[in-house]
C-alpha cells in the first residue's frame, strides 16, 4: 500500500555563531543575583529581561527565527506572526535530580517553544519530545520494534550541542534527562505566541 504521513509535527533546528561564553557568564551572574530559585537538580531563572544587552545577539536571532517560522512554515497571513513572549535560563547540575521543569510538561498556551544550548558537556542529558499520539506506548511495545521510523517512534531525542537552537510546538509534551556529566548543562528556553502584528 502507498504511505502518506498525516498531521506531521514540525521540529526545527539551526546552529548559531554567537558568543556562548558571554551567555555562560550572564547565566552564572544572574544566578548569583537571584539564588532563590534554586531547586533540586539545579537552578531556573525567573522570566528574563529580553532587553538585556548580554542577550541581544541571541534574542535578535530568536525573533527572526520565529518570524520566519510564521511566514515560511505556517504560511500565516501577512498581518499575523509569532511574537517572542518570554524566556528563562536552566542550569542543570551534574548528577542531580531533574529540575521540576524537566519532567513531562508542555508550554501551553504558547504556540512555539525554542531551546538554545549554551553549555553541553558530554552525557549532560538529552531533550525528549513525545508524540501527540501518546497512547502509542500502550499499543506498540518498544521491545518489538526493530527499526525506528516516524510511525512507530515513542520519543524523539535531541542531543544537546553547544550553539544549537531547536524549536517545536509549545503543545508537544517534552522532558529532559538527568545530567550525568561532571559539569553544568546550561540552556535558555523561549516561548512565542501567535499574535496579530502591531497589536
Amino acid at each position: 500500500m502507498r504511505i502518506d504521513g498525516i498531521f506531521p509535527v514540525p521540529f526545527l533546528y539551526d546552529f548559531l555563531g554567537i558568543d556562548n561564553q558571554q551567555l555562560v557568564d550572564y547565566s552564572y551572574n544572574l544566578k548569583k543575583l537571584n539564588p532563590g530559585v534554586q531547586r533540586d537538580g539545579g537552578w531556573q531563572s525567573e522570566w528574563l529581561d529580553l532587553d538585556a544587552s548580554e542577550l541581544q545577539p541571541l534574542v535578535t536571532i530568536i525573533k527572526q527565527k520565529m518570524s520566519e517560522t510564521a511566514t515560511n512554515l505556517y504560511q500565516f497571513q501577512d498581518d499575523f506572526t509569532i511574537e517572542l513572549t518570554n524566556g528563562w535560563i536552566n542550569i542543570n547540575e551534574p548528577n542531580g535530580e531533574q529540575l521540576n521543569n524537566n519532567y513531562y510538561h508542555m508550554h501551553g498556551p504558547y504556540f512555539l517553544s525554542m531551546v538554545y544550548y549554551v553549555k553541553t558537556p558530554k552525557d549532560c542529558g538529552k531533550l525528549n519530545l513525545v508524540p501527540p499520539h501518546g497512547f502509542l506506548d500502550y499499543t506498540i511495545p518498544e521491545q518489538i520494534i526493530s527499526n525506528l521510523n516516524p510511525f512507530n517512534s515513542q520519543r524523539y531525542q535531541v542531543e544537546p550541542v553547544e550553539g544549537k537552537l531547536v524549536a517545536f510546538p509549545g503543545w508537544i509534551t517534552h522532558f529532559a534527562n538527568i545530567n550525568k556529566s561532571e559539569e553544568d548543562r546550561i540552556s535558555i528556553a523561549f516561548n512565542g505566541m501567535l499574535e496579530r502584528k502591531g497589536k
